[in-house]
């Protein structure tokens, strides 16, 4: 009995870490966010019978708003998104720990199992949580879970299909990595596995008939295509070349921000086979040739914006435990279980305190008793400073505007000539929205061409009702100022 149920006993502990570790990004200790508030917003919006990409304009994929309109559906507010993906994130982790024991034993799956744990809810890459890399982590897991358990067939090609498909429509450039994977399930030695080819061929067919399928039921498939592809390649970055980008990324984190120094010892210790390749001439497997090719490509994928925003990083989690996963079974080494667990343990230490750690976005509850006035009228807030946006979704509000991330102006190419600030002004008047948030800090505020056109808009038909320490100023529309 004992022996039966040890397994029961491990994975039970190991959720539990994993739920006590994600409490640190919990709506409990954090505030409000900047991109997952857009997520949340969108998917509340969806819930409304809002459309995606036609009433909120925004560059990523459905299906990171399908998992906050679910979350919405759940429980409005933030708790509801939050446990939608802690949810995914268990299921990931009881996939991964399943896998694990049935070729490690069960000390060294519980130590596979609390890496993954500890990288993946620690709190400086989840900036927050509920962001669509926590998401593609969590199906990247699942599908180095399917393709290693060692079968080959049209079911498993089926899953895998439809996964890698899924971080396609989570997050677009996160399925580079797993090209080598693919190959490796594909192909053995000189030969194609066809059934396992067909299984993903037809699993990734369902995903996208689906997902293109129900944005052209709704009109909204050309916007899509342009908000999610053109604006991403065309827009983003117009005078930087991809060279200097991956340069850019590349210098910040070797040598700028300190908190990505605690995966230096994990990168070492991936690439270790390949020194002894290099010196004693060892053969290299296929899944290892794989799973360091997969990892390069992520590097190479997540320096493709130019940015270091350390969540990008959850996408790297899933590779490294599978690589340190597959050096746990073919070295079986003493040094290497000694050095985890040591990593383990230093790692752990540096997470103590976490929990004093918050956003600077905090809920202000004179703010939000305001805005009940408005609660569930369509077109009655919007705001300039995206993490505002908590409070349509709170309050379920949509925005008047389809453009309700609004930093996009600052970007060259988005609206050259002024004209679609304007249209937000005039979808902000024509809906009589009643309260606007705006920071006019310097690091925040639009371009001139914009400022100016917002600052006289908001002095003749709004009055500052409260304005919050080191964030924006809540104005509500004057009595008597009717739609030009």
């Amino acid at each position: 009995m004992r022996i039966r149920s040890e397994p029961y006993l491990i994975g039970g502990l190991l959720i539990l870490l994993f739920l006590m570790g994600s409490l640190s990004t919990s709506p409990l200790v954090v505030g409000y966010g900047h991109d997952r508030e857009i997520f949340r917003y969108v998917g509340m919006m969806m819930t409304q019978g809002g459309i995606p990409y036609l009433d909120a304009i925004d560059n990523k994929p459905p299906a990171i708003f399908i998992l906050h309109a679910l979350g919405h559906m759940l429980s409005p507010g933030p708790w509801g998104s939050f446990l939608v993906m802690k949810l995914v994130g268990v299921l990931a982790l009881i996939s991964l720990f399943q896998a694990a024991r049935q070729t490690l034993s069960p000390r060294l799956s519980f130590l596979l199992c609390s890496l993954w744990i500890s990288w993946i809810t620690y709190d400086k890459i989840l900036e927050g949580g509920g962001l669509s890399r926590e998401l593609v982590a969590y199906l990247s897991t699942v599908i180095l879970v399917v393709i290693f358990q060692g079968k080959r067939s049209f079911g498993v090609g089926l899953q895998v299909g439809l996964l890698v498909n899924l971080i396609f429509y989570t997050q677009q450039n996160e399925i580079l990595a797993m090209i080598p994977l693919l190959i490796y399930l594909i192909v053995i030695g000189r030969r194609i596995q066809w059934r396992v080819l067909y299984g993903c061929m037809v699993g990734g067919l369902v995903v996208h008939l689906i997902t293109l399928g129900g944005l052209g039921y709704v009109g909204a498939l050309e916007a899509f295509w342009e908000q999610c592809f053109q604006f991403n390649t065309q827009l983003y970055f117009p005078e930087q070349t991809l060279l200097s980008r991956i340069d850019a990324f590349f210098t910040e984190v070797l040598f700028g921000q300190k908190r990505f120094m605690v995966f230096y010892p994990v990168f070492l210790l991936s690439v270790f086979p390949l020194g002894e390749w290099f010196w004693r001439k060892q053969v290299l497997s296929p899944r290892y040739v794989s799973l360091i090719a997969a990892l390069f490509l992520q590097l190479f994928s997540s320096s493709l914006s130019g940015w270091t925003y350390a969540h990008y990083f959850l996408a790297w989690v899933p590779l490294w435990v599978g690589l340190l996963w597959h050096m746990l079974f073919r070295l079986d080494q003493l040094w290497l279980k000694i050095s985890l667990f040591t990593y383990l343990g230093i790692f752990l230490l540096l997470k103590v305190g976490v929990f004093s750690q918050a956003t600077s976005y905090q809920h202000n509850p004179d703010i939000f008793q305001q805005l009940q006035s408005v609660r569930g009228q369509k077109g009655q807030v919007y705001t300039f400073q995206t993490s505002y946006l908590a409070y349509n979704s709170d309050l379920a509000i949509m925005s008047p505007s389809p453009y309700v991330l609004s930093h996009y102006f600052r970007f060259e190419g988005f609206d050259p000539t002024g004209e679609k600030f304007d249209q937000l002004l005039a979808d902000i008047d024509r809906a009589n929205c009643q309260f606007i948030f705006h920071n006019p800090h310097p690091l925040i505020v639009f371009a001139p061409l914009y400022e100016d056109k917002l600052q006289a808009f908001l002095e003749n038909k709004y009055e500052e009702i409260f304005h919050v320490e080191d964030g924006p100023i809540l104005y509500r529309r004057k009595p008597y100022t009717y739609k030009d």
